[in-house]
């Protein structure tokens, strides 16, 4: 009974030193590396206001609240003089062949009419709007021509680049390698006898 003290001493010592490796997150490591709010054209049909409005939510979503972006369906002729320093989205009628929409720095161009999806095609430029670059080969969000609703491997690694986005850490394993002195008596328990 005596040695199995120094040896449970041991363990319990050497799982407290573990403990005392484990990462502790900092409250400046959760807040969210881009938040704004978009000035958006009242001239924007519904459905447009809609898949961009639930592309935002995405990419909130994915990014796990690193990208925190809003839109206000607010610009009008009028307020577009006052708000020309702001992000804004515009909705226009053509752009360029096979084009859903472009963006240029703070402006995002949507064009409904020519966009398949307009929810694939509002992730598309959102993701420009953050910094992605375009992929350079197979599917995903940020594919050049028809870009996916869903993103792909080749998405996640520019997001990651761009710090909006982080893995899912796995659980840390400790491995305990226990090594018995075979000249130290065999402690056997006792049970009393009936």
């Amino acid at each position: 009974m005596t040695r199995a003290i120094p040896l449970f001493a041991t363990l319990l010592a050497g799982c407290a030193a573990y403990e005392d490796r484990l990462p502790v997150a900092q409250p400046d490591q959760i807040t969210a590396i881009v938040s704004r709010t978009l000035h958006g054209d009242t001239r924007c049909p519904e459905h447009a206001r809609i898949a961009f409005a639930a592309a935002l939510g995405t990419y909130a979503s994915v990014t796990d609240g690193r990208a925190r972006l809003q839109v206000r369906w607010d610009l009008d002729n009028a307020s577009l003089m006052t708000l020309s320093t702001e992000p804004i989205v515009l909705c226009v009628d053509t752009l360029p062949p096979h084009a859903g929409g472009k963006t240029d720095g703070d402006v995002i161009k949507l064009a409904p009419l020519a966009c398949p999806d307009e929810y694939a095609c509002a992730l598309h430029e959102i993701g420009h709007y953050l910094g992605m670059q375009h992929l350079e080969h197979g599917h995903g969000v940020m594919a050049e021509r028809n870009p996916s609703r869903s993103f792909s491997d080749a998405d996640f690694v520019e997001l990651f680049r761009l710090g909006l986005y982080a893995p899912h850490r796995r659980p840390d394993f400790t491995t305990v390698t226990l090594t018995i002195d075979p000249s130290i008596p065999r402690i056997e328990p006792e049970y009393p006898h009936e």
